[in-house]
């Protein structure tokens, strides 16, 4: 990603006409850009197509095999199906998965709203925006190594619960001030506990999570994030709304990720398996 940024910024970004003889009309730039990232992705999604370990064993029985739609139904209802089990027999887990798909889209927001911030409330151009994520991923990457250590010693919750109280402190004076300089501080201050939220949860579950539901759980894990990822830009939004500035957009996402902290504090602690 950090190299795909990097490529992009000095051949179609900042050239005058670039790769392809790309310009700023109807915003090809852009569009441009959404087209190599596409390709970027498929590029190496190709060798875990091909070489990553797989299992050969179909869940569907032979003289079972149903349409794609009836399929498709079933697979829903063996989540649904999975949550009440959940829900009665592993509420800690089921909570969890709340308190994380939250936290996970207030981050999400803020990636989000970012570089919109920084454009209409701080006058970034393309460039400098550029230069904001290429910086942000740095700081997300190495705030997640350092935090790697803390969860060995500490448990994967005190690293989320620092984390989001980290994010919600870095994002009251984007609120409240116009400072570039402020923002920059507030923007690095923020990556930094990026990465270590996203991993830390991904640690946590392991955790409490056996090798044989491991797969199960973690796409439910994957599934309910992707459930309630309207949550952030819609408080977002409506922050903005009600307070008729664009910075309000961070309070809408503090809000978010105090939600995601108070489920959170519940949960059990759990320390690596020896």
């Amino acid at each position: 990603g950090l190299a795909l940024l990097v490529i992009v910024l000095f051949t179609i970004i900042q050239p005058e006409v670039g790769l392809f003889g790309v310009t700023d009309e109807h915003g090809m730039r852009i569009r441009l850009v959404a087209a190599v990232s596409g390709i970027w992705f498929a590029i190496f999604a190709v060798p875990i197509l091909f070489a990553a370990p797989r299992s050969w064993r179909s869940p569907v029985s032979p003289g079972t095999s149903q349409g794609w739609f009836t399929e498709w139904i079933s697979d829903f209802g063996t989540v649904f199906r999975k949550i009440r089990q959940l829900f009665r027999e592993d509420r800690q887990t089921l909570l969890f998965f709340i308190a994380s798909a939250i936290s996970r889209d207030g981050v999400a927001t803020i990636f989000v709203f970012a570089g919109v911030i920084a454009s209409g409330s701080y006058g970034f151009n393309q460039t400098e925006i550029i230069y904001l994520a290429l910086a942000s991923n740095i700081a997300a990457g190495i705030g997640a190594i350092v935090a790697g250590w803390f969860d060995d010693y500490f448990g994967s919750k005190a690293v989320i619960i620092t984390s989001l109280i980290c994010l919600i402190c870095g994002g009251i004076p984007i609120a409240i001030s116009d400072s570039v300089t402020l923002y920059w501080i507030c923007a690095m201050f923020i990556s930094i506990f990026v990465g270590p939220l996203q991993a830390a949860s991904r640690s946590y579950l392991s955790r409490i999570t056996s090798a044989e539901q491991a797969g199960e759980h973690f796409g439910l894990y994957a599934t309910t994030g992707r459930a309630l990822s309207f949550i952030g830009p819609f408080v977002a939004a409506l922050a903005i709304s009600l307070l008729d500035y664009q910075r309000a957009a961070i309070l809408g996402i503090i809000s978010v990720l105090f939600i995601g902290l108070l489920l959170t504090i519940p949960l059990r602690n759990v320390q690596n398996r020896k």
